[in-house]
């Protein structure tokens, strides 16, 4: 009995001094709400896209990474591909390769032009970041990234790595709804809206919600409400 006093001591110190004490975010039941109404606005269906469909796409075997073009951003895209491997909870991660033949993702960063000789796409007019991907039942396979650098500051590189390659796993739309989500998007101003630096509490609650093992590709609108409650309710009760 002293032995497991003992032990629990221990666990409830390492707590202390560890990420068991770091914060949670716990959402009301209103914001709960705006999670669920996110969640579909942004993971049915894709930009630029013609699927009628609005189902749910994600990854279902691992993202190889690879990075073409301006290695600049090195640092940035590692610290990136740590942070969302810890949103994760299902078996998908993502790993960043420096082999092409071992990659079903590419990123390339640099000019426009460059992009389109080197991988025959044409991105959108006056975009300057844009995400490809390839599903079968919507269960992502592959995946290709365009995001420019000959003509933004570093912040804005970033912010358009981390919305392109977020969208890639699958929540694949734009919103006008949070100013603070990587998904803001008003074309009616400069820029499209601003470059959101880092990802928000719903942003990443959204990562969460479709890599969680319930969350299933081609799975429809009707079927999420009780779904996304359900998973918000479990995680409030690991808090």
């Amino acid at each position: 009995m002293k032995q497991l006093v003992h032990i629990l001591i221990c666990i409830f110190l390492l707590c202390a001094s560890s990420t068991c004490n770091q914060p949670k975010t716990l959402f009301t039941q209103g914001e709960k709400a705006e999670i669920i109404a996110y969640f579909k606005e942004i993971a049915l269906g894709f930009e630029y896209s013609s699927n009628t469909d609005k189902l749910v796409s994600k990854w279902q075997e691992p993202m190889y990474l690879y990075v073409d073009g301006n290695h600049n951003q090195n640092q940035f895209i590692d610290q990136l591909i740590s942070q969302l491997n810890s949103y994760f909870s299902d078996a998908f991660y993502i790993q960043r390769v420096y082999d092409k033949t071992q990659a079903n993702s590419m990123m390339y960063l640099g000019d426009k032009q460059d992009f389109y000789s080197k991988y025959q796409k044409s991105t959108h007019q006056n975009i300057s970041a844009q995400f490809w991907v390839k599903h079968r039942t919507n269960s992502i396979f592959e995946s290709l990234i365009f995001v420019s650098t000959t003509q933004y500051s570093q912040d804005a590189i970033h912010s358009m790595i981390l919305e392109e390659l977020v969208q890639s796993l699958g929540l694949g739309n734009d919103s006008k709804r949070y100013q603070n989500s990587i998904f803001y998007e008003d074309l009616s101003i400069e820029y499209g809206g601003g470059f959101a630096s880092q990802l928000s509490a719903y942003d990443k609650k959204l990562i969460e919600i479709l890599y969680h093992p319930d969350m299933l590709p081609g799975m429809m609108s009707f079927e999420l409400d009780a779904l996304i409650a359900k998973i918000l309710l479990e995680q409030d009760l690991y808090l």
